[in-house]
């Protein structure tokens, strides 16, 4: 089990920050590192024709051991998940009258890329909704989604982890009844990779992207991505140079090439050697693959767990199965919100409104004293 690692960040002292899920505070080793690559750009004559290779080896390396793969060729730096699904969605064959599945509030980035290329094609984008039981406390996505493929099913983008209120997400068994009928498998992972155990070689996705400010604890405009072999061949929508063969022969980089370099990175964007936010997502990357996913999330589900309960017997609802690091905490109708928000406010707490939930996202800098602060005033505004 983990102790709290408040020490490893910069935190305000008056703040309990219950809000990882919009965005980690910074480690204090990631904002070290930004520093001296911010230093390293004042001095361009250090700057070696290597520092635009091996930095990114070193981000593909550490992202591959996070997620389980030993391809570690599949794995390319991405400044966002828009983009990396803007790849997706140009290049994962789909026509007219099939479907892309979806989940109810699904985050901005995934739905506009995939409503576009529907519209495109005359494909049919489908948002599936929750079961719900136990007056609204459990839902299970999960049972909804498997129901909803079939044989003209041919993407299923989804997260692991529902951004607003933490839901989880079986990704392996989706995998397997979407892969049955020859369709993709696309995973945001934003809202769970770092915090949350995740394995490629077990779930098997076609995409799976990671944007680097949340649960990755790095810089923000910056995140990686995986691609399966079945995408190898595709067209990426921008041509970067560096992600041509050849490419690291500066003197000779005017004999243009046609193929590029192996594996998936075709779909890295341009400028990927970013001599500042590389090295603060792989700071973030080091640490979280220090800590474990399993760990973190281990420690996360304790303080979740408790405050849940709590919640649950002072009319509040909060679903069952949800992730330890992100939960969704909804008011009964007689409840005012705009005064739940000015409350939770004045008593320093900070969390997120997504939707119709609270949305609470404790982490390994959070204490047993943060939940049980948040409570008290969650019972006192009730």
């Amino acid at each position: 089990m983990l102790d709290c690692q408040r020490d490893k960040f910069f935190l305000n002292k008056d703040c309990v920050y219950l809000n990882g899920a919009y965005m980690s505070p910074l480690l204090r080793k990631a904002e070290i590192s930004g520093i001296l690559g911010i230093r390293q750009k004042r001095q361009p004559n250090d700057i070696s024709i290597d520092h635009f290779f091996d930095t990114l080896e070193r981000a593909r390396g550490l992202f591959a051991q996070l997620i389980h793969t030993a391809r570690i060729a599949q794995c390319v730096v991405v400044p966002s998940v828009s983009y990396a699904m803007a790849n997706a969605a140009q290049n994962i064959p789909l026509r007219r009258g099939q479907k892309i599945l979806m989940i109810r509030e699904q985050f901005p980035s995934n739905y506009y890329s995939w409503t576009r290329r529907a519209t495109e094609v005359g494909a049919e984008l489908v948002v599936v909704a929750e079961q719900y039981s136990n007056d609204l406390i459990s839902k299970n996505l999960s049972i909804s989604l498997l129901e909803a493929i079939d044989e003209q099913t041919a993407i299923v983008c989804i997260p692991q982890v529902h951004w607003s209120d933490g839901s989880i997400i079986d990704l392996r068994a989706i995998s397997q009844k979407v892969h049955q009928y020859g369709g993709y498998l696309v995973v945001d992972g934003t809202q769970s990779v770092g915090a949350y155990p995740l394995s490629v070689a077990d779930i098997d996705p076609d995409v799976l992207v990671v944007a680097s400010y949340k649960w990755m604890m790095g810089a923000y405009s910056i995140g990686m991505a995986y691609y399966s072999t079945r995408l190898n061949g595709g067209n990426p929508i921008e041509d970067s140079w560096l992600n041509r063969i050849e490419s690291d022969d500066f003197s000779n980089l005017v004999s243009y090439q046609e193929r590029y370099r192996p594996g998936a990175r075709r779909y890295e964007v341009g400028e990927a050697s970013n001599f500042v936010l590389l090295p603060m997502m792989i700071a973030g990357m080091e640490q979280v693959i220090e800590w474990r996913p399993e760990r973190f999330r281990a420690y996360c589900k304790k303080l979740a767990d408790p405050c849940k309960e709590l919640l649950r017997a002072n009319r509040f609802k909060v679903a069952e199965d949800t992730a330890g690091h992100l939960f969704g905490v909804r008011i009964s109708d007689n409840m005012n919100i705009d005064q739940i928000k000015r409350g939770l406010s004045k008593a320093g707490i900070v969390v997120s409104y997504r939707g119709d939930a609270i949305r609470v996202s404790p982490s390994v800098y959070n204490t047993e004293e943060d939940m049980n602060k948040f409570v008290q005033i969650m019972k006192e505004l009730a």
